[in-house]
């Protein structure tokens, strides 16, 4: 079939028309994928340089952490002469130091304690308290329990102090059953110890391990000045 003179020059110019209309949009689509990506590529590095806390965490020395200990007594009664004394490390499930606890004394004995972080983790000062019976000393209460209870005395039982975050402290308690090696842990309170699962202090630390909050390094740098 023959096209006429007349019909050609009109269905040239439509099918002219498709094809660089169809070029225009893959030319667009390829643009518009080019700055998408660049976009996103772009994002990247920009958070690749944010500075993770968790990344530059410090531990604290016993010295250093006394030290912050004695610069933090405003809790404590300025005019009974207060002092820094023994202190204990606490750990995380890990084995890492995360907190040493200063019992604190007056010129009439014993005033209470202070908590003080063993990394740069979590602020300096964890905690204060006035009550003289340190979560140490709930935890030798429990270890003369077992002890009173059973044929094993104090010197049987091997304590492991734990410190997970927030206000609360634990110990794990280990000693033998014949052949067996005997666990377990327990909640630290005021007065008495509350013994729990093991998987729950696994929890606690699922979420201890993701602390570290935007400016607390900060607040360690003003004791290493």
């Amino acid at each position: 079939m023959k096209i006429s003179n007349q019909s050609y020059p009109a269905i040239f110019p439509i099918m002219y028309n498709n094809i660089m209309r169809k070029k225009g949009l893959k030319r667009f689509i390829i643009v518009a994928l080019f700055f998408v990506i660049l976009f996103f590529a772009y994002n990247y590095f920009q958070t690749s340089k944010i500075e993770n806390p968790l990344d530059n965490i410090r531990y604290i020395s016993e010295e250093k952490a006394r030290e912050v200990a004695s610069a933090n007594l405003d809790f404590f009664d300025r005019l009974r002469n207060n002092k820094i004394e023994d202190s204990t490390v606490f750990k995380d499930l890990d084995g890492n130091q995360s907190a040493y606890v200063f019992e604190v004394t007056d010129y009439q004995g014993k005033a209470g304690y202070i908590v003080i972080a063993a990394s740069t983790r979590l602020p300096p000062v964890l905690y204060s308290s006035k009550n003289t019976l340190t979560p140490v000393g709930v935890a030798y209460k429990t270890m003369n329990h077992i002890a009173s209870e059973t044929v094993w005395s104090v010197a049987d039982i091997r304590a492991e102090f734990i410190y997970l975050g927030g206000n609360e402290f634990f110990v794990k308690l280990i000693f033998r059953d014949g052949d067996e090696l005997i666990e377990k842990y327990y909640l630290l309170g005021d007065v008495e110890s509350v013994e729990v699962l093991k998987e729950e202090l696994e929890q606690k630390q699922a979420l201890y391990k993701k602390q570290a909050q935007e400016g607390v390094s900060a607040m360690w740098d003003e004791y290493f000045k």
